[in-house]
């Protein structure tokens, strides 16, 4: 609520490296389900929560999405998925491995029913992959099929989060830091980064090559990096990005297999560099004030602005002809080769499939990965220089990849899979004076305080600055329509927003179950999903928090499920209020869930929504 993130290590703090691994895996399925309808407008927020049960043998995932308010009787349902009998097998159903072989030509689900499908389609993807200890070079080309399957769907997220780095930085941040590096050339100590060879893809190695960066002659894994090979390094972050927006082009419509194939080794080369040292060797050089300045700038929206209309103006970085045809072959057969080591896989040299390190073990700790954040987030983390919040930002670009990555690389055969989908149904009623009155009395208090606070001059300018923001609130809250005909299209486009948050959706799924009116539902033992003294909240002298096994420990509530205390209402209605003032009086900062869209700006009022929500609630207590 303070606008600072924590770190997601933080919350893992306590935890057994089993709990960790439970933890992580809900954390990469919430990753796979969280695409939104890929021609629907990628601001759009929509977040999803995953808890569930993992025992050996079997899983069972409960799901949630974010529900808008509907009519009729307010209810929480558990609802099972369209799945092969009682559960998702790939024993006797082969639906699985044909939308693996076939991931090109899947058409997007119909908005109405998008989700039901998606977690549907990705579950039995998923219970094929998990039911039988495949060869391992298959398992290699069930990684890059159910890879090239998300991005596609995952399509409008991706481009959005590469477009979302000029916002955040008002200019492609790559561009500040060399436009730095020219200003101080003396910064870079001679050094090397180390990739490691079985990252480094055809494509990759030939843009190493391109920019002649090779490693040394006794040490593959290492390159040199210096002051003249500095703007080489920072070109090579550039071109995966520029690639993934050549390849997807117009996000409305579905890319060509050879188009997701580009784009997929785009990804993989950027997942690469991630991996490298590279951000440590930055970090040693100071440039990440550059960053932070940039990122605290108040004018770069306007200078953002500038910097997209020319990009526009310029050519798209076209993929060499050179590389496509060293590529397309591979591309084709679904087999993934590396550069290095006279081309070898590393398959051929170890006998074994090597995922990234971290991701392979015998154990279900394989895919643990502390510093993992699939959820992205435009805001620095706590404790974190701007060179960090870069490259974490740049890896939720990555995030699907990862996510397929670590779920294929899991230990382990599990023969069943359960998937149940939270049907959270509120009955909200909201008037346009739950809207506007705690706005007015908001406005009144405002204008005493800038009088207390100001005089002459100041006040009028700071009043104006002030009454400009809220004006600007209003105008998206549509506040500022006041007769009554479109009045009531304010209250209908309200209401059609107000929406229980996924999170709070478990949540509310185990409270109903703490007082017993869960209704039972076969495939499902409630008590092992929320056992006793795990499902608890937070002390209600700090910050309002619930803890339960899922994709996000810690879980701030958006509309608040039946139960919770009063004073527990009021404090969390303080915190959104907050988030409200912070707007109107400080310099603009997105207060989005860390699962939502980085491009979400329209998460603040989704906030406020939300409180008129529990003010509500507050009066019919």
């Amino acid at each position: 609520m303070d606008g600072k993130n924590k770190s997601s290590a933080s919350v893992l703090k306590g935890l057994s490296s089993d709990e960790r691994a439970k933890l992580t895996m809900l954390g990469h399925i919430s990753t796979l389900l969280t695409t939104g309808h890929p021609t629907i407008d990628a601001k759009a927020t929509v977040s999803n929560a995953v808890t569930g049960q993992i025992h050996p043998g079997s899983i069972t995932l409960v799901c949630s999405l974010d529900e808008t308010n509907v009519s009729g009787e307010a209810k929480t349902e558990l609802i099972r998925i369209n799945a092969v009998g009682d559960s998702v097998s790939a024993e006797p159903d082969k639906s699985g491995q044909e939308l693996l072989d076939n991931w090109s030509t899947v058409e997007d689900p119909k908005d109405d029913q998008f989700y039901d499908t998606h977690i549907s389609q990705v579950a039995r993807m998923l219970a094929h992959i998990w039911s039988t200890d495949h060869p391992k070079g298959l398992k290699i080309t069930h990684v890059r099929n159910l890879q090239s399957f998300m991005i596609r769907r995952a399509r409008s997220k991706i481009v959005a989060r590469v477009d979302n780095l000029v916002n955040l930085w008002g200019e492609c941040p790559i561009e500040i830091m060399q436009t730095w590096y020219k200003d101080h050339p003396d910064a870079v100590l001679e050094s090397t980064v180390r990739l490691p060879y079985w990252s480094v893809t055809p494509t990759l190695a030939a843009v190493l090559k391109e920019h002649s960066l090779r490693p040394l002659p006794d040490r593959p894994d290492h390159y040199p990096i210096s002051s003249a090979s500095i703007h080489s390094w920072l070109e090579v972050v550039k071109n995966p990005l520029a690639r993934i927006l050549e390849a997807l082009g117009d996000t409305r419509v579905a890319p060509s297999s050879r188009q997701t194939r580009l784009a997929h080794d785009a990804i993989d080369d950027l997942f690469a560099i991630l991996h490298s040292t590279l951000s440590r060797v930055l970090q040693m050089h100071g440039v990440d004030e550059a960053l932070q300045n940039a990122y605290e700038d108040p004018d770069k929206e306007a200078k953002a602005v500038k910097a997209k209309k020319a990009q526009k103006a310029q050519q798209p970085v076209a993929t060499q002809e050179a590389q496509d045809a060293d590529t397309e072959g591979a591309m084709d057969a679904g087999t993934v080769e590396t550069a290095g080591q006279g081309g070898k896989s590393p398959e051929d040299s170890t006998g074994q499939v090597q995922f990234p390190e971290g991701h392979f073990e015998p154990t279900l700790s394989a895919y643990i990965d502390e510093d993992s954040d699939d959820g992205p987030s435009s805001e620095p983390e706590e404790g974190e220089n701007a060179v960090q919040h870069l490259f974490r930002y740049l890896s939720t670009i990555t995030a699907w990849n990862k996510a397929v990555l670590s779920l294929v690389a899991a230990k382990g055969i599990f023969s069943e899979l359960n998937v149940f989908i939270v049907k959270n149904l509120p009955q909200i009623v909201v008037t346009l004076a739950d809207i506007d009155e705690p706005i007015s009395r908001y406005e009144a208090l405002l204008r005493d305080g800038i009088g207390a606070q100001y005089q002459g001059p100041a006040y009028t300018e700071r009043l104006k600055v002030i009454t400009d923001r809220m004006n600007k609130v209003k105008q998206n809250l549509r506040l500022n329509q006041k007769n009554v005909g479109e009045g009531e299209v304010t209250l209908n486009w309200v209401r059609d927003r107000c929406r229980v948050h996924a999170e709070a959706a478990l949540m509310g799924l185990a409270w109903t179950h703490s007082e017993g009116t869960t209704p039972a539902v076969d495939g499902i033992e409630l008590d092992t999903l929320f056992p006793e003294g795990r499902v608890i909240i937070g002390s209600l002298d700090g910050p309002i928090s619930f803890v339960l096994p899922g994709t996000h420990a810690v879980i701030f509530p958006w509309l608040p499920p039946p139960g919770i205390p009063e004073n527990a209402l009021i404090k969390i209605r303080e915190g959104l209020f907050g988030v409200l003032h912070a707007r109107v009086c400080e310099p603009v900062v997105d207060y989005s869930s860390n699962q939502s869209s980085p491009v979400d700006e329209d998460a603040n009022l989704d906030l406020f929504y939300n409180f008129v929500g529990i003010q509500r609630r507050e009066q019919e207590m």
